[in-house]
């Protein structure tokens, strides 16, 4: 198990903002898609990666700096964002931009108004010591 976490671990690294998908994850890994779905699931309900999508999950760090440059660029732009200024500054593709910011509508961090996005409030932290994993 510990191989195969750090194989996970590393994966999920590599590109922060656009890391593997299940489908890709599982080969990089060597691990069927179930299998790594079901260890994927249990390293997110220990706070160590999150779900952001339906089998596409970032590491906890990564999840964290998502939620600072959502704050840091409601600030730059008073207060509303676009999902295209989103994307710019994680540097990533629009559909995983905006499936991230579904994610953080979702749990309040951000609230979408029509086209716009604006930063409401950080997340509760989890126990979990994701830099330690």
């Amino acid at each position: 198990a510990a191989a195969r976490h750090r194989k996970i671990r590393e994966a999920l690294g590599r590109e922060p903002f656009k890391p593997p998908r299940i489908a890709e994850l599982a080969s990089i890994v060597g691990a069927s898609e179930v299998e790594l779905r079901r260890t994927c699931k249990t390293l997110a309900k220990a706070g160590f990666i999150v779900e952001i999508a339906i089998d596409h999950f970032f590491l906890k760090t990564a999840g964290d700096r998502i939620v600072d440059v959502a704050e840091q660029l409601s600030k730059d732009t008073e207060g509303q964002f676009s999902a295209a200024q989103f994307r710019d500054r994680l540097g990533n593709g629009r559909q995983l931009a905006i499936q991230i910011l579904n994610y953080l509508d979702r749990r309040s961090i951000t609230h979408r108004k029509g086209e716009t996005r604006r930063f409401v409030k950080r997340p509760q932290q989890t126990p979990a010591d994701a830099q330690s994993w």
